[in-house]
């Protein structure tokens, strides 16, 4: 059981009372002490890309019997746009193709 004077101790809510205003120091279009704006030397951080072909769960067993030759067939369709991660998340679909002998991923749609 709470008395008067418990409930005059408890926080009040919804008042002003010991707030201030917060302000936050300017960052667009500011300029370091070398010149640099304060993304540009976020431009060439590297961050790892993935690209998602499809998955498929084996057994033990069955990736004991895996040998050259072998084939893993996997859960995503071959004409369905596959999953660009950049640092594990997805931000865009594409489709394979081949440039100068090396896979691609030309990209057909952003952060769906």
């Amino acid at each position: 059981m709470t008395s008067e004077t418990d409930k005059s101790d408890s926080t009040t809510q919804g008042t002003d009372e010991g707030a201030a205003p917060v302000s936050f120091p300017e960052v667009e279009g500011k300029q370091s002490s070398q010149g640099e704006a304060p993304l540009d030397r976020v431009y060439d951080l590297t961050v790892p890309v993935t690209v998602e072909l499809g998955r498929t769960s084996l057994s033990v067993q069955d990736v004991l019997k895996l040998a050259p030759g072998a084939v893993v067939e996997l859960d995503h369709p071959s004409e369905t746009p596959v999953n660009l991660y950049v640092h594990g998340k997805r931000v865009a679909k594409g489709e394979i193709v081949v440039v100068a002998d090396f896979y691609a991923i030309r990209i057909t749609s952003v952060g769906d």
